[in-house]
């Protein structure tokens, strides 16, 4: 009885195991799927902020969202300053799944170049960039709400190109979201945040929420809409990566299946192997026996 409890016990952790596998390999493979893809689009993506922000957002989501991208940017500039340069735009861009759009906001920044020799360098060996942004008014993103939040730009590629994606339909707020700063530094090794720009308050108007939620103005044409830029290939190019799965899913079941024959059947086999292999002897053995008996059973004939 004692014995049955522990198979069981065993059996139990075994499949929660290979449960947990499962999940890190699809985990993985989608991982896989999305840098593999992104890697195969670099050049292209980095020559051309429309179709880096598109396939960005399209990869972020990896299920068959699509997205679109207004051509002119809401605000650009070029910061140069002795220690660091960067260009810096914000773009609006929606998002789209099953005619339901999410309009979101890009802070982009490209042609990077910090030389500090104090600036902190994170363990990827980049150089952290941050954003503060104020509202005007306490906005909610997600459970949290404040007036001011500090974010972090995710590295694209190389350390010259960074990204904060707002999904700004997202944003709540009792009040009209307006924002009252955009300001971006780098981090120091002291660990606070060297200035590095603003954007002029007198621009900060261009950060309407007219002028963000594109999709309320190109929902119906976007795909042909000239102000647009849009790539119907890129949702198609991401999913042709799915065949990572099976490969990985593959490679998990020549490992994970002579481990479970081994655990849970190899003693069950060979005790039938060598059952069978037992009663084949004892059946060559009785017809031996038979064979020998009949021999012995069998009338002589009479010496002459």
């Amino acid at each position: 009885m004692k014995s049955k409890g522990i198979y069981w016990l065993v059996t139990s952790l075994y499949v929660i195991l290979v449960a947990f596998a499962t999940v890190f390999t699809a985990t993985f493979s989608e991982a896989e799927k999305v840098v593999t893809f992104l890697q195969e689009e670099k050049t292209e993506l980095l020559a051309d902020n429309h179709k880096l922000l598109a396939a960005t957002a399209i990869a972020n989501n990896h299920d068959g969202t699509d997205a679109f991208v207004l051509k002119t940017p809401l605000y650009t500039t070029s910061i140069s300053l002795p220690a660091v340069s960067l260009d810096f735009s914000i773009y609006a861009l929606s998002e789209v799944k099953d005619d339901s759009f999410v309009d979101c906001l890009a802070f982009l920044v490209t042609d990077l170049s910090i030389e500090d020799d104090t600036s902190y360098i994170n363990d990827d060996g980049y150089h952290d960039l941050t954003a503060t942004l104020g509202f005007a008014h306490t906005v909610t993103i997600g459970s949290t709400s404040a007036k001011a939040f500090n974010e972090t730009f995710i590295t694209l590629f190389e350390d010259t190109s960074k990204l904060i994606l707002i999904e700004y339909s997202k944003l709540e707020s009792a009040d009209p979201i307006e924002f009252t700063e955009i300001t971006i530094g780098y981090m120091l090794d002291t660990g606070v945040s060297q200035p590095i720009g603003s954007v002029e308050v007198a621009q900060l108007s261009l950060l309407s929420p007219e002028n963000i939620q594109i999709s309320q103005t190109y929902a119906e044409n976007y795909e042909t809409a000239p102000e647009i830029f849009y790539d119907s290939s890129y949702v198609a190019k991401l999913s042709s990566y799915n065949i990572l799965y099976v490969k990985n899913i593959a490679i998990e079941l020549l490992i994970v299946g002579p481990i479970t024959y081994f655990i849970f059947f190899h003693k069950h086999v060979r005790a039938k192997w060598r059952e069978k292999h037992a009663l084949k002897k004892q059946a060559e053995k009785q017809q031996y026996e038979a064979i020998k008996q009949e021999i012995l059973n069998e009338p002589k004939e009479p010496k002459q």
